[in-house]
């Protein structure tokens, strides 16, 4: 029987060659969850970003999926990745980033628990998407993988409770996500047929912006 895949990331990777060894060695540290899958999707790049990716589907095959397709853009992948998740939650992370493995597993902890527990103050309803911190990795420029660390906010909102659940019209005009602080239900994505545009930048802006409706 096939375990349930609590979270599907997708990784949009486009000539990602020198990138994503270490974005999906992050994903899979020491080893992957069961209920974690991985969508690597290739998008038409001429060089071994899609070679690299077959050779994790060897090692961790009920974990990782590579999808190999003609070059459409950022939105592509990311629409790829919407139409073949198979988890409860979907969460995007770009092919030149990666997760820190131990918050990584306090997120896939916390989703669990929307599948298992639910929230009480959810009324027994899982949350539609759920808020997590990320880091800038700025490149001083000088030396190749030295970074330094830029925090895009301290916290989400003034006063904010970390693992309660808010309704949308509680936090609506004091929070901003971004693409990389959300993590959201698979469904609503699949459901209301969420496309973004290809062929396009800054598809991030739809990506957040189209399932508030």
């Amino acid at each position: 029987m096939r375990e349930k895949k609590i979270l599907s990331v997708v990784v949009p990777a486009y000539n990602a060659e020198p990138y994503i060894k270490k974005n999906l060695d992050s994903l899979c540290c020491p080893e992957p969850a069961k209920d974690l899958e991985i969508l690597v999707i290739d998008d038409g790049s001429s060089d071994r970003t899609g070679e690299i990716a077959e050779m994790y589907i060897r090692k961790y095959p009920e974990t990782i999926r590579v999808f190999h397709k003609e070059n459409g853009g950022h939105g592509s992948g990311i629409n790829w990745g919407i139409e073949h998740a198979r988890g409860l939650y979907f969460k995007v992370v770009d092919a030149d980033d990666w997760v820190e493995p131990g918050e990584f597993a306090k997120l896939l902890e916390i989703l669990r628990e929307q599948l298992h527990e639910r929230m009480p103050d959810m009324e027994g309803q899982p949350a539609d998407i759920v808020y997590s911190g990320f880091l800038w990795a700025v490149c001083d420029g000088k030396h190749p993988g030295r970074f330094r660390w830029k925090c895009p906010e301290q916290e989400p909102f003034k006063g904010v409770k970390y693992g309660k659940c808010y309704h949308f019209d509680e936090v609506a005009d004091r929070i901003y996500i971004r693409m990389h602080n959300m993590t959201i239900r698979t469904a609503i994505l699949k459901e209301k047929k969420i496309h973004l545009d290809e062929h396009c930048f800054y598809v991030d802006a739809e990506y957040i912006t189209y399932p508030i409706p």
